[in-house]
């Protein structure tokens, strides 16, 4: 009798055994379902950020603007070195800002409701296009020649077109989703990153 209980008891703790291994095993599982599902959900993420990255630059680029606005606020980013950019009529002054752009995706990052990216951004120097482009015009007014926006705007054109000298950045671009759509915010960090060298003149200006 003692010999059947004793070993109806090893029966009874073998089972057990098995159960906690088998619900050890499923919480593995879990787990591991889990993690692939957010690995696969960060990876997506990145990727369509990337993808909104690089079509952004690629329509500045090409001087698309249509396609800019779909990921940016085009004229903002244009206001933020001067508003009377805007004003050229041919265009020709807007593709020289950007004609020459290259870019490199460092890193992307998801923080709560919006993705950090560092970018790696190649432009022309924009320090020596506009300290030349103003050196130009008090030369102008100075030699009594009426400075209208016609002749501003064709100075830089010029300035853009004669600079040789290039300059790599690194900042943050910032990418929020607004309306179901990846938006790019247009601030500081994007300004001083596709115009590598405006920062300096505009806190030289700043200063005076």
């Amino acid at each position: 009798m003692g010999k059947h209980s004793k070993s109806k008891h090893s029966s009874e703790k073998s089972n057990g055994k098995k159960v906690v291994l088998i619900i050890i095993t499923l919480i593995v599982i879990i787990a591991l379902v889990f993690g692939i599902f957010f690995l696969v959900n960060k990876v997506n993420e990145s990727n369509k950020v990337e993808g909104v990255i690089n079509s952004f630059f690629e329509a500045l680029k090409n001087s698309n603007q249509e396609t800019v606005n779909q990921y940016a606020d085009y004229n903002q980013l244009i206001n933020s070195i001067d508003e009377m950019i805007l004003q050229d009529d041919s265009d020709e002054l807007e593709k020289e800002l950007f004609n020459n752009i290259e870019w490199v995706i460092e890193d992307v990052e998801k923080n709560d409701n919006e993705t950090v990216a560092i970018v790696e951004v190649k432009n022309k120097d924009f320090k020596d296009v506009m300290t030349n482009w103003m050196k130009e015009l008090v030369s102008a007014k100075s030699a009594g020649i009426e400075v209208t926006n016609e002749y501003a705007l064709e100075k830089l054109t010029n300035e853009l077109k004669e600079e040789e000298n290039f300059k790599t950045v690194i900042k943050k671009i910032t990418v929020r989703e607004n309306n179901g759509n990846l938006k790019i915010t247009v601030n500081e960090d994007l300004r001083d990153l596709v115009f590598p060298g405006i920062d300096s003149v505009i806190e030289v200006l700043g200063n005076n």
